[in-house]
């Protein structure tokens, strides 16, 4: 909780933002720390493609599928990210997830905004 408080003091974004959302997803607080990537994804346009793949490593990390494909293929669909590191770790792998070329989605689906 304390270095929350010292990472929104801080003002040094988006690295500030960065610690702030690691601190919130570890105490639990995923709601906030996907919110936090979000505000990134928006404001940062250099730390997006890497803000919009943790927002989807954080779904599959939480066996939200549905949510994670629709971040990779938002990252993957982004014409200024197609170039990123993030672009080619977004590639669909069987193992991850196989029916990631399914085509209607099923379930609950969370924003990647």
């Amino acid at each position: 909780e304390k270095a929350i408080g010292y990472f929104n003091e801080a003002v040094d974004p988006p690295e500030s933002l960065w610690g702030a959302q690691e601190c919130l997803w570890r105490l639990g607080r995923k709601d906030e720390a996907q919110a936090m990537l979000g505000e990134i994804v928006g404001a940062f346009p250099k730390d997006a493609p890497r803000a919009m793949f943790q927002k989807a490593e954080y779904f599959r990390l939480d066996g939200e599928k549905a949510s994670a494909i629709a971040c990779y293929r938002r990252i993957l669909s982004n014409p200024e990210w197609g170039r990123s590191g993030e672009a080619s770790r977004a590639t669909p792998r069987p193992s991850k997830f196989p029916v990631f070329a399914a085509s209607p989605q099923t379930g609950r689906r969370r924003s990647c905004s």
